[in-house]
């Protein structure tokens, strides 16, 4: 498949992360502004679907030994440790949320809180951009075999058709390299 080559893909990434930052770091005192907002979910939304696609398209690469046979033994409980939990989802699966009524009464949030965390969301992608090569060795026979989801449009319906051409085409360019044979 012609196009960027993967380390170039991460470069871009990387960069987007870069602008998106001093985006935000810039816009700290008009963050009121709806707009600035907008943009900036806007970009984070586009960023972590570009960095997921990425990520299995790295995970995609990895070579498996083959899985030995095992035998069929009762599920033992796990507790999550802090090494298994992930700040960053590697997939994109539709989590079910309660339905609950919004409380009448509940003050805004201060804009002062969404800046502090899309910030912290950044920090997540940066993380995961860091460990790249240990989170696709991890990932790697979820995506091989086809058990690790990712949605189509990669960000949500209401926002695709508002994206810029250039972010729509890259999402497009990763989900093809991600169903085509050939990924180097």
């Amino acid at each position: 498949m012609t196009g960027p080559t993967l380390p170039e893909l991460w470069r871009l990434a990387a960069q987007h992360h870069d602008a998106l930052k001093g985006f935000v770091i810039a816009r700290a005192r008009d963050w009121h502004d709806r707009a600035i907002r907008r943009t900036a979910l806007q970009g984070i939304a586009v960023l972590t679907a570009m960095i997921r696609r990425l990520l299995h398209l790295l995970a995609l690469g990895v070579p498996l030994a083959p899985l030995r046979p095992r035998m069929a033994l009762p599920a033992l409980p796990r507790a999550l440790s802090p090494r298994r939990l992930y700040r960053f989802r590697l997939t994109e699966t539709k989590r079910e949320r309660p339905r609950r009524a919004p409380n009448p009464d509940a003050p805004a949030d201060p804009p002062e809180l969404s800046r502090a965390l899309l910030l912290e969301r950044l920090a997540a992608v940066a993380d995961a951009w860091r460990r790249r090569e240990a989170i696709a060795r991890r990932l790697a026979r979820r995506v091989q075999s086809a058990r690790a989801p990712l949605s189509t449009p990669p960000v949500p319906a209401p926002l695709w058709p508002r994206l810029p051409a250039g972010f729509r085409n890259m999402l497009e360019h990763l989900a093809a390299r991600l169903t085509s044979p050939d990924t180097s």
